[in-house]
């Protein structure tokens, strides 16, 4: 007869796994520009004029470019974050 080990009930190895999935399931922003430019290219192929959209694969394509490629999809919001404003000087206000 075989004994099965005991259920193991660690709560760092639950973590661990679950760090490892995330970083199996982890999107970069170039595949979500890959598949925007997908969409871009089907509403084309459709007529369709959805300015929105357009300006959304804008927007990717310029944080992509901006040296995001592998960063999460999310880290677009960086794009709105409000900057510093620089005086004649080069001091931020």
């Amino acid at each position: 007869m075989t004994r099965l080990p005991p259920t193991r009930n660690d709560q760092a190895k639950q973590e661990s796994d679950c760090e490892g999935l995330d970083r199996r399931l982890a999107r970069q922003a170039r595949q979500l520009l890959k598949d925007m430019l997908a969409v871009q290219s089907e509403i084309g192929r459709f007529g369709l004029d959805l300015p929105l959209i357009e300006r959304a694969v804008e927007q990717h394509r310029a944080h992509v470019a901006g040296g995001n490629e592998m960063a999460d999809p999310a880290s677009i919001v960086r794009l709105y974050e409000d900057k510093p404003t620089r005086n004649p000087t080069g001091r931020a206000q």
